[in-house]
Order: structure tokens, then sequence, then C-alpha cells
């Protein structure tokens, strides 16, 4: 009996052993995954969390990726563009809202001229205006460009880049 019992135990040990390389073989796996999903998104979707706005790239229907920010809060959003005396070439400022609505865009102290995109829930362009001009600081209020459309996001650009890209209604945008 015992040599009987003595083989059971080793057994028993045995599986436990193997039990607990396979729960630490998995766990690895687990690690490596979430590390290279982790990686894969960091490439795709930077983000600046201290000292600006979030970032995320952008892909125009011609294939050509840019960088945006997002301004995600209502402080970010009224602020947008505003003061900034310059652009870079590939860059845009993203507007999220909650949902498919009309919204304003005016260019009060945005001392650049911008292209301004109002984009659908399923990210197909709805409106484009082109070279929307800029405002000066003795622009009276009314003098002051706004554009208005149905949008569930809204991306600002420099003047100029939706031409650039051959950007139309209709076309899908990817970010």
């Amino acid at each position: 009996m015992k040599t009987v019992d003595k083989f059971i135990m080793k057994s028993e040990e045995r599986r436990a052993k193997l039990r607990k390389r396979i729960s630490n073989f998995r766990s690895s796996c687990l690690v490596l995954g979430v590390l290279i999903l982790s990686t894969y998104h960091l490439i795709n979707f930077p983000c600046v969390w201290a000292g600006g706005l979030s970032k995320t790239a952008l892909w125009f229907p011609n294939g050509h990726k840019i960088s945006v920010e997002l301004a995600l809060t209502p402080e970010d959003q009224e602020k947008g563009l505003m003061f900034r005396e310059s652009l870079p070439k590939e860059y845009g400022m993203l507007f999220p809202f909650p949902k498919e609505q009309v919204v304003q865009f005016w260019m009060k102290n945005t001392w650049v001229d911008l292209d301004i995109l109002f984009i659908r829930s399923d990210k197909t362009i709805s409106k484009t205006f082109h070279r929307v001009p800029r405002s000066y600081p003795d622009t009276p209020e009314e003098k002051v460009a706004r554009v208005y459309g149905l949008a569930r996001y809204v991306l600002e650009l420099p003047a100029g880049t939706a031409r650039r890209h051959k950007v139309m209604i209709g076309q899908k945008l990817k970010f």
C-alpha cells in the first residue's frame, strides 16, 4: 500500500507543479499581450497627458496621417486655436461632441486662417469650409467669421490642408 500511496502523492505533486507552470505561462502570455497592445496603441494614438492637450492620429481619405489635438473639455473647446500665431503644416484640432448636433464655430481671437470640417457620427465629412478668415485684435464681433453645421466632430486645420489632401464632402476620415 505504501508504494501505491507514494506513487499517487508523487503524481498529485507533479500535476500541481504542472498546473502552476501552466498558470504562470498563461499569466506571462496575458502580460505580453497587454504590452503588445499598449505599444500598438501608443504608436498609432500617441497622447500627451502633461503640458498639453491629448493627441491622436487622423488619416485623410488619401491615406495621409496627421497629428490632431483633442479639445475634450468645454474649456478646451471654447479656447480651441485662439491666440496661436501659426500652426504646423501636418496638424489639426478635433472637437468631439456627445452627439450629432448643430454647432457653430467662430474665429474670435483666432490669428490664423483655417479649414473647418464638420463630421458626422460615422466619420463622414458633411460640410467643408475652406480658408475661413482669421480675426484681428480690432475686428468687431459682428465681422468675425462664423461657420455652422450638423456634426458629431469638428476638425480645424491650417488653411489649404483640405484642398491639398483633396478632402471632399461624403468622404470618411479615420481617427
